[in-house]
């Protein structure tokens, strides 16, 4: 999935939440604080693609030289520890309970916002791409279904790599049509009366 399913869900994931603090807890602002938080934390596991790209065009870099041997790279940005759902529950317990020790409910309900963004990302990886699931006792992906591999010969991470995975690949995959449905119920939900 990319950025539009993603927030979209992280917004729908995070309005969801909302709805089961008790009422009055927040005023209107902070409310908007908490579902903005929700949203920006369902893009948080993709975080990663700043170290991948980098990663990727080092060892584009050695591979192409005959002089040096590449070094192990990693397969995708989603095998780096912000794809771990682990990682994510530490981070939002941390945050929770910072919000318990200083009595702020809006703090601890941050936390709640940043497991619940960060887990619908996870959630939605999980159907084609996997997340380490089991990491730091295992550190293969899961997913419910694997797609074929996506030839390529350049740099991954780049710009003519999206823009060719975005053209030819991913329009093939169950996870567009299903980004296509949570977009429009994510507007429909933030645009209904």
């Amino acid at each position: 999935m990319v950025l539009p399913g993603h927030l979209a869900g992280g917004y729908l994931a995070a309005w969801a939440a909302l709805s089961f603090a008790p009422a009055g807890t927040f005023s209107s602002n902070q409310t908007a604080w908490l579902l903005t938080l929700g949203v920006l934390a369902s893009e948080g596991p993709d975080l990663d693609l700043l170290l991948y790209y980098f990663s990727e065009k080092r060892f584009f870099r050695q591979s192409q030289s005959a002089a040096t041997k590449p070094s192990r790279r990693r397969h995708s940005h989603r095998e780096y520890i912000t794809h771990a759902p682990l990682f994510w529950v530490l981070v939002s317990v941390l945050v929770s309970l910072t919000g318990v020790v200083i009595n702020s409910p809006f703090v601890v309900w941050s936390g709640i916002m940043i497991l619940v963004g960060s887990w619908s990302h996870l959630l939605l990886d999980s159907i084609e791409d996997g997340v380490l699931w089991f990491w730091p006792w295992h550190k293969k992906r899961k997913a419910l279904f694997y797609p074929p591999e996506t030839t390529w010969h350049g740099a991954r991470g780049g710009f003519k790599y999206y823009a060719y995975i975005l053209r030819h690949v991913y329009p093939k995959r169950l996870t567009f049509y299903l980004e296509l449905i949570i977009t429009l119920v994510a507007l429909w939900v933030a645009f209904h009366p």
